[in-house]
């Protein structure tokens, strides 16, 4: 299928067993159930040795297929919540990836963790009842320490936001964790609860010190640590639902692309690019994730 229709490669997403969310609850500015120092994984699989060896022996038959089709490039994706050190022989299996593409976004989302709203894709893991691999570096340091070749690590980033619904028990300062009611409503364009595209988010923003009381726009709040990410929230008020928000924006994609380039990653994957404000909705800028990201690298 891919020489039919002139790829020059595929891409495989393999879909293992993934880590279970630890069981949270949730107070004002700390949690009641303390987070295990440990990564905490649980995963299930009987036979973790023996899919790490076929998924190795699958990519190699892959890979030779391609060859002999002239498709020569091959990527492997890691999912945000797999287990690497389990399913992945980075030694083994570099010699026939091309990369492999960390899926460092959608640690915390609404279907995973309905009722309690977070940063999606945070940098560095900052505070200790979340789980210290539900970050970038984390995720990295990680792959690096498993032999992988850092010049293969292609860091994914999202050009969406991931959404919860506030209510009454959610507070008012919008600063996470924040108590949620399941995910936030879908979107005008992407349909989708709990998902909004950056250029459904970027036409409403306001920053969180503007004196605004307009019910259809949402407070921007930046990171000054520059650890965890950008996030936007709105109140609910009257029928106005409430909502809460952590996004991708392009200050926080250029400073993702300034690590990559830093430590000699092998680049940015964006997730993706219709998501990306493709029409310039927001400042008549084209594309301003995708830009931000290729002018640092």
């Amino acid at each position: 299928m891919a020489k039919e229709n002139g790829f020059d490669g595929i891409d495989l997403a393999w879909q293992f067993p993934v880590v279970n969310e630890k069981k949270e609850k949730h107070t004002w500015g700390s949690f009641i159930h303390k987070v295990a120092k440990t990564v905490g994984i649980t995963s299930k699989d009987s036979k973790e040795a023996e899919h790490k060896e076929q998924f190795t022996a699958l990519v190699r038959e892959v890979k030779g297929v391609l060859n002999a089709n002239n498709c020569p490039y091959l990527s492997v994706s890691i999912l945000p919540h797999v287990n690497s050190s389990v399913y992945f022989d980075f030694p083994g299996l570099q010699k026939y990836v091309d990369h492999f593409t960390l899926m460092t976004y959608d640690f915390r989302t609404p279907d995973r963790v309905p009722k309690l709203a977070d940063h999606a894709s945070p940098f560095k893991f900052v505070y200790a009842d979340r789980l210290a691999w539900q970050n970038i570096e984390s995720q990295v340091n990680k792959a690096i320490a498993l032999k992988a070749d850092r010049t293969k690590l292609v860091l994914g980033i999202s050009t969406f936001g991931r959404t919860w619904k506030m209510d009454k028990d959610s507070g008012k300062s919008g600063a996470p964790p924040v108590n949620a009611d399941g995910p936030g409503e879908e979107g005008t364009y992407t349909k989708t609860e709990g998902l909004l595209a950056y250029y459904e988010i970027c036409p409403h923003l306001v920053e969180s010190t503007a004196a605004t009381t307009s019910l259809t726009l949402y407070r921007r709040v930046p990171d000054a640590s520059k650890n965890l990410g950008t996030y936007a929230f709105r109140l609910p008020k009257d029928d106005v639902k409430g909502i809460w928000i952590s996004f991708e924006e392009p200050e926080t994609a250029k400073q993702k692309a300034t690590y990559v380039k830093q430590n000699n990653l092998g680049g940015i994957a964006l997730m993706d690019l219709s998501l990306d404000d493709a029409r310039g909705l927001c400042d008549a800028n084209r594309y301003p994730i995708l830009k931000a990201v290729k002018n640092i690298l």
